[in-house]
């Protein structure tokens, strides 16, 4: 019997029958990257042929140090994307196990069997559905990255957040400097920063449309300074008490030493890793995120 064709017709009312309009995880993580990556390019362009040019078109020595600073703040910032994203040194592997225990058989006690990964995970490690993939002292995933946060990647990620702090804010300074000069920021104008507001202005022909892109774009630099200020003090306040996000949540503390060897735990030497800041270079860790010994004091959760 001949098998029939299937029309044109019929597999797009297959397709459309069968179409998912649910939000998919693994999307976050395109929609973060491509995030950062508009903003990292737009305020490039954005803050080299607009706004410092327009600025200090009078003052030759402040504009070439905008510039070099806005170069400053493209090195870094990616230096240390690149540093986080992706990072397989995170992934436990099978021979992790065999570095401490040749001859177990069993899981070792502190560890756990991953369903999902088929393989026995140290402690402090989690699964991440997202990576698929079991990593050494997960703290989070983030978006803006793809990838989770773990144990060689947390010192580039909270360098991260401090480049973007510094870099996010002076873009705004930039923008606020230049909107005010055609929008008084302290006058009836405020209204105009206003979100939808000036985009309603635009089309009653009140506002132009490069003044309302950059409006636009100021509050995604303000979007970004908030998330990069949360990350960096709620990393600060876990890396000094030696805890992960998810120790934090659950309340438990059982590996946290002095405050000074839980910063070298997570950057290494101090008297080094301070350098970091300026050339994201890794250092020796103390530890290699698959032995954690529980400290001699009482643990405060469950």
């Amino acid at each position: 019997m001949e098998r029939r064709q299937v029309t044109l017709k019929e597999k797009l009312k297959a397709h459309y029958d069968n179409r998912n309009f649910q939000p998919q995880e693994t999307s976050a993580n395109k929609v973060g990257v491509a995030f950062y990556w508009f903003m990292t390019i737009s305020l490039l362009f954005e803050s080299l042929l607009i706004l410092i040019p327009t600025l200090f078109k009078d003052n030759t020595t402040v504009k070439l140090l905008c510039q070099v600073l806005v170069f400053m703040a493209l090195v870094e910032c990616n230096a240390c994307w690149f540093l986080t994203y992706k990072d397989v040194s995170n992934y436990v592997r099978k021979t992790f196990i065999e570095k401490y225990f040749t001859q177990i058989q069993e899981t070792p006690p502190g560890w756990r069997s991953c369903p999902s990964c088929q393989l026995d995970a140290p402690p402090r490690s989690h699964h991440c559905k997202l990576c698929e993939k079991c990593i050494l002292k997960r703290d989070h995933h983030c978006f803006f990255t793809g990838s989770c946060i773990g144990f060689y990647n947390q010192r580039y990620f909270i360098i991260f957040c401090v480049h973007m702090i510094w870099s996010n804010a002076f873009a705004l300074y930039l923008q606020l400097t230049y909107l005010n000069e055609a929008m008084p920021i302290f006058s009836n104008y405020f209204v105009n920063y206003l979100p939808g507001i000036n985009v309603l202005l635009y089309f009653f022909g009140n506002i132009p449309i490069g003044i309302v892109l950059i409006v636009i774009h100021s509050h995604f630099c303000i979007f970004c300074l908030g998330a990069g200020i949360f990350f960096f003090v709620w990393q600060m306040m876990i890396v000094s008490s030696g805890q992960t996000s998810h120790e934090a949540w659950k309340n438990i503390n059982p590996y946290g030493k002095s405050v000074l060897d839980n910063f070298r735990s997570v950057f290494g030497p101090l008297k080094f890793s301070w350098l970091m800041l300026f050339f994201p270079v890794p250092f020796d860790l103390s530890e290699d995120g698959i032995k954690w010994e529980i400290q001699p004091k009482s643990v405060k959760g469950h």
